[in-house]
């Protein structure tokens, strides 16, 4: 072999080993008659070493047992100010998508208000306020219910509230705050080896949304890091002049590192306002090696899973003097779950959409407590007639909402109830059942004291 040849396998055989350690190379065909496409690795969890974190802190809440907190996310900006002509600006402009992102990880432990785009809902609220909006059904209005209109009726008061904001910004990019390296170079043939280390800030801070008091911030940066590696050969070999580069360069990720700084700083937010010490569960970021996203690593369900889901058969919520549930379909009567019990019908409203129990009914749950120790108690759950929800998302709903009423009696003087379902609306059913003017039945559910 020549000496030609010898430099020209050489040059190939180092670039193929070069390129063993990129990402996966292929090629598809999207239709017969059209040319392959490269393809490379599939979507995945959009994961970080903080995974692990955000999964103990959800369950932390959870052994709280208290009303989830509901927390909105409003700008989070880019305050660097780092923009190249070229390439645009340096660092992410979707910091209030990666805090949302991150209250979405803790998997129901707080609720989320959208407050960052809202133009569609106000839209559609306008409408609706000005009797334009439907959803393809009937709606009865009156007292009585015989005024039936296609357009979906308006009540007001349909927007959850939220009680804490974070906002801020990413307040630091530092190109270079060290770097080193070494060359040798002989006729500009020659090896060189650099590493360098940049760096990003962040200041947020937790904003309770009736008083506008900061409650918390936080301040933290991080630390981003690279190294580069080459290898030349620029050398005439007889009348053929040889320029041979090889190399390789890595840099930590610069938007995955403001991900995670701004995850850590949502972890540090979110125990302020639930007033859980963060720093047990912040050790233990970096300890999933295999990159599992943070639902799949709790240890607690949900506040859905706790009480179960009401609806199939054989939910119950405690017992009745032992009694099995009698579940109806949708559209039957609402009879009493048994003829032994006693006690009148009582109804609990619902905020739309939420888990909170409306407000004025401190005395309706007293009533409910003080009957329930002289026998059972049959109570209706209620909420805006303009509710309607995918069955899946009504169950979740229902079941957050029996577990909301349990703890509003164990506040009127009920501790550990024993729930029964007598009825609830059947998991693939869309159909409202109507209680009167502006509202709807989502359970019927008996009470009795535990003793």
């Amino acid at each position: 072999m020549n000496l030609k040849n010898a430099c020209k396998s050489t040059a190939l055989l180092a670039a193929v080993a070069l390129l063993s350690g990129c990402a996966s190379i292929g090629h598809v065909r999207l239709a017969k008659d059209e040319a392959p496409v490269v393809t490379g690795p599939t979507v995945r969890d959009n994961v970080t070493p903080y995974e692990p974190a955000l999964a103990c802190l959800a369950d932390r809440i959870n052994e709280l047992g208290r009303p989830k907190i509901v927390f909105a996310v409003g700008d989070v900006k880019d305050y660097t100010g780092k923009y190249d002509i070229n390439q645009g600006n340096a660092i992410t402009q979707g910091g209030s998508l990666m805090v949302e992102s991150a209250l979405g990880k803790l998997g129901g432990a707080v609720d989320i208000a959208e407050r960052y785009d809202t133009q569609v809902a106000e839209m559609e609220l306008g409408w609706m306020n000005s009797r334009e909006l439907g959803d393809g059904q009937l709606h009865q209005l009156g007292p009585d219910g015989k005024q039936t209109v296609p357009w979906m009726p308006y009540y007001g008061g349909t927007l959850l509230a939220s009680q804490y904001y974070i906002v801020g910004g990413i307040t630091e990019y530092n190109y270079n705050i060290q770097s080193g390296g070494a060359q040798i170079f002989g006729n500009l043939n020659g090896p060189s080896a650099r590493t360098y280390t940049s760096n990003v800030g962040i200041d947020l801070r937790l904003v309770d949304t009736k008083t506008l008091q900061v409650v918390d911030t936080v301040s933290l940066e991080k630390q981003v890091v690279g190294y580069e590696v080459d290898a030349g050969l620029f050398q005439f070999f007889g009348s053929n002049l040889w320029d041979v580069y090889l190399g390789e360069k890595d840099q930590e990720p610069l938007q995955l590192a403001i991900r995670a700084v701004l995850e850590e700083g949502t972890i540090d937010l979110v125990a302020a306002a639930e007033g859980i010490n963060p720093q047990p569960c912040l050790a233990l970021a970096g300890t999933d090696p295999k990159n599992i996203p943070a639902q799949d690593l709790r240890k607690l369900p949900d506040p859905v899973d706790q009480v179960g889901m009401p609806g199939a058969p054989g939910k119950v919520f405690g017992t009745v003097q032992g009694q099995q549930p009698a579940l109806h379909p949708v559209n039957a009567a609402f009879a009493p779950a048994s003829p032994q019990q006693s006690g009148g019908l009582e109804k609990v409203m619902f905020a739309y959409g939420s888990a909170d129990i409306s407000g004025g009914s401190e005395g309706t749950m007293m009533a409910i407590a003080q009957a329930a120790h002289k026998g059972n108690v049959i109570v209706e759950l209620i909420a805006p007639s303009n509710e309607n929800w995918d069955p899946s998302r009504r169950q979740m709903l229902i079941a957050q909402r029996v577990q909301a009423f349990k703890r509003a009696l164990a506040k009127a003087g009920l501790a550990n109830p024993a729930l029964q379902v007598s009825w609830m609306p059947d998991a693939t059913s869309t159909e409202i059942v109507n209680d009167g003017a502006g509202s709807q039945k989502i359970a019927i559910l008996v009470v009795s004291s535990p003793n």
